[in-house]
């Protein structure tokens, strides 16, 4: 009898471990992140760019600096686009990923020959 006991114990124990991991993964609405994140959208570009991290500047600048000198440098485009959407501007980081589909290179979806 002691055992099962123990053992429901133990069981329930485990559960309560587990919903406290799923609840914190469970994604949640909150009303002042939201309109955080709305106002960081809304910001200038030169009060972006001081909100990156220092890593993230030097990428940024070297980014510019590619595509200043090869405006089709699409590698860039796409890290530049990538680096936009890790610090929230989504609506830029889409308009350059459509730019990036308009103008780069198609590429041909053909079926593999015989062998």
């Amino acid at each position: 009898m002691p055992r099962r006991f123990g053992i429901t114990v133990l069981i329930l124990i485990l559960l309560g471990f587990t919903g406290v991991k799923v609840g914190a993964l469970w994604p949640v609405k909150q009303p002042a992140l939201e309109r955080q994140t709305l106002s960081f959208n809304e910001l200038s570009e030169s009060h972006w760019f001081e909100s990156l991290d220092p890593q993230q500047r030097v990428l940024w600048q070297r980014l510019a600096a590619r595509l200043q000198k090869n405006s089709s440098d699409y590698e860039a485009s796409l890290l530049k686009a990538l680096l936009l959407f890790q610090t929230g501007r989504l609506n830029v980081a889409v308009a350059e990923l459509a730019e990036i589909d308009r103008t780069g290179p198609q590429v041909s979806a053909r079926s593999p020959g015989p062998r």
